[in-house]
């Protein structure tokens, strides 16, 4: 009875660091620190740089938003703290589990952003020059424009602050008595058409049976 509650106890303080380090990540993400924020990540990452970080617009694996090793991974979260805005978890409500040197949590997230009506617009009308130029064909490009032009429009009746919830899973390790990050994946909740959709039949399994 006594090694079961010894072994409860430990994995009671392990959940607790692994949500202190949640917490350092939040902290880093606050504070709005260059060089404190790559120093926290950093510090966050194991050092053998094996970690996979995966982003909200990460599509294929191991490409810029789907990052499979050191550097890229700490490219991509500092990419995404520069061009998201405000970003902060429930840390308190992470749900963690720990198996010896393995801790895996899952909990919410929040991004948000205040953006002006009018440079939403400016930036959507550069967007428009650019894809008129672009590759698509007419019909492409006129459903393109229609489609950005409705979405700007309906999102700016809601207002100009935005807060896009968001999720958050993670793995982690323990190395030499520290808990590392090998694994992060944020998402955004798709309750609609997804964003992403492949129609180029030449992609990797096209040959696979839907069953398999």
């Amino acid at each position: 009875m006594k090694g079961r509650q010894k072994r409860e106890k430990a994995a009671k303080d392990d959940a607790a660091q692994v949500r202190e380090v949640l917490r350092t990540l939040q902290g880093a993400y606050a504070k709005k620190s260059e060089k404190e924020f790559d120093q926290v990540i950093r510090s966050l990452l194991p050092s053998d740089g094996r970690v996979c970080v995966i982003s909200t617009s990460g599509i294929m694996a191991g490409d810029e938003r789907w990052a499979r090793e050191m550097e890229a991974a700490r490219k991509l979260i500092e990419s995404d703290w520069r061009s998201w805005g405000d970003v902060y978890w429930h840390v308190d409500r992470a749900a963690i589990q720990v198996e010896g040197e393995i801790a895996w949590l899952d909990c919410n997230a929040f991004v948000e952003k205040l953006l002006p009506k009018e440079e939403a617009i400016s930036n959507h009308l550069r967007y428009i020059k650019k894809l008129v130029d672009g590759p698509m064909s007419d019909e492409e490009k006129v459903a393109e424009v229609a489609r950005g032009a409705s979405n700007v429009l309906t999102e700016f009746m809601r207002g100009e602050r935005f807060v896009w919830p968001m999720r958050f899973t993670a793995v982690l390790q323990k190395l030499d008595g520290k808990w590392r990050f090998r694994q992060m994946h944020f998402s955004f909740p798709t309750t609609r058409f997804p964003d992403e959709r492949l129609t180029d039949l030449d992609v990797a399994g096209k040959s696979r049976k839907l069953k398999e």
